[in-house]
């Protein structure tokens, strides 16, 4: 899915005025369906596709997007996908007022995802991009 999203997705402009939120929603989504479809990603029942669940970041803003393309952004700002997504949320909720930095917070909530579900399993590796 990276690698489609990297190569494959046309992403349309932000215009001037038009807020993030809704182009995310409605021009990115648009675009990224589009993408999946097209590449034969997305699954498609009774003319409904479906594409997989994933972490966007723009602009500052994260969105959890679902398998059925909506952006969903926690005002809460801990975001975890997958099958061990419920304990690594968990997690990050309980750490959240701790005086611990976000690799210790997330190597955290990886243990307790591998800890509570047999299909999350480390090694984990950590990977920081920096803003631009």
């Amino acid at each position: 899915m990276g690698q489609l999203l990297e190569h494959a997705l046309m992403v349309p402009p932000l215009r001037r005025g038009v807020d993030v939120d809704a182009w995310v929603a409605l021009d990115l989504m648009r675009s990224v369906r589009a993408a999946f479809v097209e590449h034969d990603w997305a699954e498609t029942t009774a003319g409904v596709a479906e594409g997989g669940t994933w972490i966007l970041a723009v602009r500052g803003r994260a969105y959890r997007v679902q398998t059925d393309f909506g952006a969903l952004r926690y005002h809460r700002g801990d975001y975890a996908v997958g099958s061990g997504s419920d304990w690594a949320e968990g997690s990050l909720h309980t750490t959240r007022d701790l005086d611990w930095t976000v690799d210790q917070r997330v190597t955290a909530a990886l243990e307790a995802a591998a800890h509570c579900s047999t299909t999350v399993q480390g090694p984990f590796d950590l990977i920081t991009q920096e803003r631009t």
